[in-house]
């Protein structure tokens, strides 16, 4: 509000947040999907993928890393969903695992998930 010179935060912030709290210059964007995109940090050796889930249903989806090899093993989430007075924002979630380079998770209806692992290296 200019006239009252106060900022109110809306969902739309935290939803952006998810994207660009993680993705920062020097990285590699990857297009994953229409829904989801990926940045790859070479210096720190990480991925995120920020995984957006418009539908009321929670979604399943996998992630493979190919061309990559991942040395971590835990994939750590945050997420946004619902509305501004009851939802979440920027929620830590619980650990999840990846295994054989790939892992699979709940995507809740409504929300914006950023993912990320360690310990990622591309292979040559």
């Amino acid at each position: 509000d200019t006239d009252k010179q106060e900022i109110y935060l809306t969902q739309k912030y935290y939803a952006f947040g998810q994207f660009s709290r993680f993705f920062r210059p020097g990285m590699t964007l990857i297009k994953v999907d229409n829904r989801t995109i990926a940045c790859y940090d070479n210096k720190e050796q990480k991925i995120h993928i920020v995984c957006v889930n418009d539908k009321k249903e929670d979604l399943k989806k996998n992630f493979a890393f190919s061309g990559f090899t991942v040395g971590g093993n835990k994939v750590y989430a945050q997420r946004t969903s619902g509305n501004i007075s009851e939802g979440e924002h920027w929620s830590v979630l619980s650990e999840g695992e990846c295994e054989e380079n790939s892992f699979t998770c709940l995507l809740k209806g409504n929300s914006i998930t950023t993912f990320t692992v360690n310990g990622v290296e591309e292979k040559n």
